[in-house]
């Protein structure tokens, strides 16, 4: 078991109430966007490629979506299955 007892309740609770308020969800939407903006600009900074400043935190974001996807609700899924699409870009890279 990954998640917490108490932790794994309110991601159920999250989750069921994000797919019951739509403005929860373009809330949520909105703050992904910015922290996708947040880790751009923080690569900048670090003197990171235009291009990795660019491609990883979207790749990040996609990873974390198929994973949250994958794992439709389960919180013990979640992270398994966000690990294991960053495992995939490894493959579709050539890497792995």
């Amino acid at each position: 078991m990954y998640a917490l007892p108490r932790i794994a309740a309110r991601y159920v609770l999250r989750e069921r109430l994000v797919a019951e308020n739509p403005e929860l969800g373009d809330r949520a939407a909105r703050k992904q966007r910015r922290i996708v903006e947040l880790m751009s600009e923080d690569l900048r900074q670090r003197e990171a490629s235009a291009e990795t400043a660019a491609l990883a935190p979207q790749l990040a974001l996609a990873c974390y979506k198929a994973g949250h996807e994958i794992a439709a609700g389960d919180p013990d899924a979640l992270w398994p299955s966000v690990a294991a699409a960053f495992d995939r870009l490894g493959v579709v890279a050539g890497l792995g």
